[in-house]
């Protein structure tokens, strides 16, 4: 049985891909507030940078003030949701903030859940590369220290009507290339629960990439008798890239599954 109100629901954190901006996010964040979830949507500042120079640490930081405003300052409990490039920055972000590592020391709030949605959950010590099998994806393009994305409308938004798909492409904007080449320094699921959300028509992370994603943690998870959970929630969707603009309600449904499950549990 799930929560009731807002006030008791966790708020729910959406934490955006490469080369968008949290205005992807305004559907689902209103089926989301519908049912009951508070939500934020944070930026990059490595989107749009000038001059191009912003990395993961700037991603990450701008992550935490969101994240220590809502725990540390409102002693909020925090559901996060990294999509594609977003899944680094909740991996780093989420650090010390896990809700049950908050209980041992007697405070309140705390992440509960972290979902990957198509996103990058990668080992501690890897880059973003190692969801991209170690070399740049065919479709992404650099200029300098510029990034950019190429036949975006069939990379990211396949399922979209032409108009909308226009519409979209439209926004994005480049990134620094910086951001892609930082270590990842934490494993959440070491220490909180976490999922993850596979689309299986992506044609940007390849569904074959993110079966491959959820295997090798679930084989770290099996292999460390430290953690409690032995496999991360999963769910399929049968989207491209952006469940969030084609299939909000569907993927509002998903996440709030995987809450429901962990309120279960807990």
């Amino acid at each position: 049985m799930l929560p009731s109100s807002a006030s008791t629901n966790p708020t729910i954190v959406l934490v955006h891909g490469a080369w968008r901006s949290p205005e992807c996010f305004d559907s689902l964040r209103k089926v989301l507030e519908d049912r009951g979830y508070p939500t934020e949507a944070p930026g990059h500042p490595s989107v749009g940078a000038e001059p191009p120079t912003k990395t993961l640490e700037d991603d990450v930081i701008n992550m935490q003030i969101v994240l220590n405003r809502l725990i540390e300052d409102e002693g909020k409990e925090v559901v996060l949701v990294g999509h594609s490039y977003g899944g680094t920055v909740i991996s780093n972000a989420s650090d010390g903030l896990g809700r049950d590592q908050r209980a041992i020391a007697k405070k309140r709030g705390g992440i509960v859940l972290a979902i990957y949605l198509a996103g990058f959950l990668v080992p501690k010590g890897a880059t973003l590369f190692y969801g991209l099998g170690g070399a740049w994806a065919p479709w992404m393009r650099f200029n300098g220290e510029y990034s950019y994305a190429s036949d975006e409308a069939k990379r990211f938004y396949g399922d979209l009507s032409p108009e909308n798909q226009q519409r979209w492409v439209s926004k994005l904007r480049h990134r620094s290339k910086a951001s892609y080449l930082s270590l990842n320094t934490h494993e959440p699921w070491r220490n909180m629960p976490c999922g993850y959300i596979l689309c299986e028509n992506d044609c940007a992370l390849p569904f074959p990439v993110q079966k491959m994603l959820v295997s090798s943690t679930e084989q770290k998870m099996q292999g460390d008798s430290s953690i409690g959970a032995q496999k991360l929630l999963t769910a399929n969707l049968k989207a491209s890239h952006s469940p969030f603009l084609s299939i909000p309600e569907k993927t509002a449904e998903v996440i709030e599954d995987m809450i429901g499950k962990i309120c279960r549990s807990s």
